[in-house]
């Protein structure tokens, strides 16, 4: 429970030192409502609210607990911040899980033209619902799975526990989860997408990441990126460590990085890890 409390107030404090920028206007008040709602309606008298309306967007969800940690992650901790050189910038949002980064886009850059992907089906049909109540145009949503190769059937693992859960992927954690069966997904490339500049890349798709970009680079698409944020998930074969891949594809294509993760010494080998790169033109 400290750590609950720890965790908040040191969120709080970062919306308090970012309350200039206009993406953080109303964040406060809507972190408030989102912790206390948690606490005291979720937690203490266990409602199964599964809708919220936070910063003027009507929002549908699976887990409030989720919804919180998404919240924090991209409103408070600004993870996909970006400044765009037009006010329509041309994003492409993989692994959207219900939009709430969707969301996130179009408050920054209201002109944006997005297209998001998600495989999950469950938190594909609560994206379709929060662009749709929410009425964002130029939003283009693709119920496909990010691959190397396009239109190949894969499996794809869903946490038993959670619908919709953004850990969700083409690849099954090596960790405590259980994982319900199995369930058949189509893929898509990212190239066949890009065909134009793109002022920002946001990839959260869960161990697929060396796969598409590997795809996207050998279709010479990678230098049409202008930044982008990568979640990695280094580790989840616990004997294949494909980081350099990566770097590399981007150094080439004219790409300096920053790299944050949250692992702390002492250290040991063969762990999961969540890596998140920021990747920007030179």
């Amino acid at each position: 429970m400290l750590d609950f409390f720890r965790i908040k107030l040191h969120a709080i404090g970062l919306i308090i030192k970012n309350r200039e920028k206009a993406v953080a206007r109303g964040v406060l008040g809507a972190y408030i409502k989102l912790i206390f709602t948690y606490i005291f309606a979720v937690k203490m008298l266990g409602f199964k609210k599964k809708s919220e309306n936070i910063l003027g967007f009507k929002i549908v969800f699976f887990s409030y607990r989720v919804i919180v940690g998404l919240f924090e992650e991209i409103f408070i901790y600004n993870t996909y911040y970006f400044k765009a050189s037009r006010s329509n910038p041309f994003i492409l949002d993989c692994g959207s899980n219900i939009g709430l980064s969707v969301l996130y886009f179009k408050k920054l850059y209201p002109d944006a033209r997005v297209i998001a992907f998600e495989a999950d089906k469950d938190a594909f049909s609560m994206l379709e619902k929060n662009v749709s109540a929410n009425n964002l145009m130029d939003v283009t949503l693709v119920n496909r799975a990010l691959y190397g190769k396009k239109d190949v059937t894969l499996e794809f693992f869903s946490i038993a526990s959670d619908s919709g859960n953004p850990v969700n992927s083409l690849v099954k954690r090596p960790d405590e989860f259980k994982f319900k069966e199995p369930v058949k997904v189509l893929t898509d490339t990212l190239s066949g997408y890009m065909d134009n500049e793109v002022d920002f890349l946001k990839m959260d798709i869960e161990g697929a990441e060396n796969s598409v970009l590997n795809e996207a680079a050998s279709e010479k698409k990678i230098h049409l990126i202008k930044e982008c944020v990568l979640e990695y998930h280094h580790h989840l074969d616990v004997n294949e460590d494909k980081l350099g891949d990566i770097l590399g594809m981007f150094e080439k294509n004219g790409f300096g990085y920053q790299i944050s993760t949250w692992l702390k010494p002492p250290f040991t080998g063969r762990k999961f890890q969540d890596l998140n790169i920021y990747f920007y033109k030179k």
